[in-house]
């Protein structure tokens, strides 16, 4: 085989090894950044659902505080007039569409349902007394109150466990996304530390069958034009250095006849 295929097939397989190692460290990075852009969308998405549901409860949380003013509670039989009835079945009805909302939706995308359960069941609990305040019926202000703020509590915590457990299933994604970040440059590592190595040996194999050979013509030569000296090159390949050597020789073997 000649000196132009060896360097052409060694410079294509080089080509070949850096451009398989690109691709496969191309669609890595590809998943890779899916996957990073799924998780970002994820979080946002966990992060509104909560924020939706302590906006619904917050709004109902105005009713209580705001009792005076649109909620009038007669001082005699502890009923709730219907002064601003139509206002505050409004907000119940907005808020409660919210909160429910933002809860199914939340539940469809769950990673894990123990804590969509917690708000569920305190959600319920927090119904009751809601429905019990605003009934219309005769009921002790201050003792709803305490089982209000007890219930809202309770459920506002259960959406911050969600939030938390949430982030915290998102916090593990990542780390297994970094995994994924070391598989996605591995093959470019690994096909860089090979392409240097056949570089290394391409170079020694370039040294040793032409360039040193190529060196040995040019001095013996330079020797036999000026002192006559023999021409003595010992070649290993069977290649065109080779023939260049022989077509010395017999140039050599040709002027001393002609001399002779």
């Amino acid at each position: 085989m000649g000196i132009r295929k060896r360097i052409i097939i060694g410079f294509v397989s080089l080509a070949v090894l850096l451009f398989f190692s690109g691709v496969v460290s191309l669609v890595e990075l590809r998943r890779l950044s899916g996957q990073t852009a799924e998780l970002v969308e994820a979080g946002a998405r966990d992060m509104g659902y909560s924020r939706d549901m302590l906006d619904a409860l917050q709004q109902q949380a105005i009713l209580f505080i705001d009792g005076g003013y649109l909620v009038n509670l007669d001082p005699h039989t502890g009923r709730v007039v219907d002064d601003n009835r139509a206002l505050v079945d409004s907000i119940l009805t907005a808020s409660d569409k919210r909160f429910n909302g933002a809860l199914a939706s939340a539940a469809a995308t769950a990673r894990d349902m123990g804590d969509i359960a917690a708000i569920y069941g305190a959600q319920k609990e927090y119904a009751g007394v809601v429905e019990t305040f605003f009934a219309g019926g005769p009921v002790d202000h201050l003792a709803l109150s305490y089982r209000y703020r007890r219930v809202y509590f309770a459920l506002t915590s259960a959406i911050k466990d969600y939030m938390t457990s949430s982030q915290e299933i998102i916090r593990e994604n990542i780390s297994r996304v970094g995994d994924t970040a070391y598989r996605a440059i591995t093959p470019g590592i690994l096909a860089l530390g090979v392409g240097i190595v056949v570089l290394l040996v391409f170079l020694y194999l370039i040294d040793i069958y032409f360039a040193r050979p190529m060196v040995a013509i040019n001095r013996s030569l330079r020797g036999y034009l000026a002192s006559r000296l023999p021409f003595q090159v010992k070649t290993e390949a069977r290649d065109e250095v080779l023939e260049l050597k022989e077509g010395i020789d017999d140039l050599i073997a040709l002027n001393r006849k002609k001399q002779e």
